[in-house]
């Protein structure tokens, strides 16, 4: 099955201008809808930009998980990737009925942003709906924003996923055996030294990745290996 990355890009506190719209520094608030000079359809949302530089995105239209990837329409999503001090990663494996790609492993929690909600409030939701692990805003450190477009086959069709996702770290000495998993999106989960999973994802062929992992392209993993590695080395 071959993903097709029509746009991949990760964005810093450097760089905070995702949709191509000059941002200011100071806070703000910016409504974003149709952009016809584009032909891009994107669902509603508004913007601040944090004390990092990095903007949060409050979801307010209406659009659903399944009509944003109908219509291909720009929509939010967060991704949360936990880490303890053993220099270890936590992944969930996929549920085998889930689509797109049941079975594979991915970060450990993550959702759309439903109407109301921003990333870190989504993230948290989801966070504690698909593992059953409860946090609170201020463990999560953001570490980027990711913009994906991509188009895979499906039956005969494309489906498509267009997304800004709000990317997040979090150190927790979880209990693996403590946590209720939700059963209809995650199959497993556990985790997996940090040096395993670089090494899997610089070392492995494409084909490889994409037979094990959901897909990602190459600069959303660096960021996430160097983030959660330079929070480790801070560890006291």
């Amino acid at each position: 099955m071959e993903t097709k990355f029509i746009k991949s890009q990760v964005y810093s506190p450097d760089y905070v201008d995702v949709l191509g719209i000059n941002t200011s520094p100071e806070h703000n608030e910016r409504i974003y809808e149709v952009r016809k000079k584009i032909g891009e359809i994107l669902d509603i949302f508004t913007e601040q930009i944090a004390a990092n530089g990095l903007p949060i995105f409050t979801k307010s239209g209406e659009i659903g998980k399944q009509e944003a990837h109908n219509i291909w329409a720009l929509h939010l999503a967060s991704h949360i990737w936990i880490y303890n001090s053993r220099w270890e990663v936590l992944i969930q494996q996929r549920a085998s009925d889930k689509w797109p790609y049941p079975n594979l492993w991915d970060f450990s929690a993550a959702w759309h942003v439903d109407s109301g909600e921003d990333f870190i409030t989504g993230g948290l939701r989801e966070t504690k709906e698909e593992i059953g692990l409860d946090v609170m805003p201020e463990d999560l450190k953001m570490i980027g924003i990711y913009r994906e477009e991509i188009t895979m086959p499906m039956n005969g069709e494309y489906w498509h996923n267009n997304e800004l996702d709000g990317v997040f770290i979090l150190q927790h000495e979880v209990d693996l055996e403590k946590l209720k998993l939700q059963k209809k999106e995650v199959k497993r989960i556990e985790f997996m030294p940090i040096d395993q999973l670089e090494r899997e994802w610089k070392e492995w062929s494409d084909e490889d990745i994409s037979a094990k992992y959901t897909p990602k392209s190459k600069e959303y993993r660096n960021m996430v290996i160097t983030e959660i590695r330079k929070a480790l080395r801070n560890l006291p």
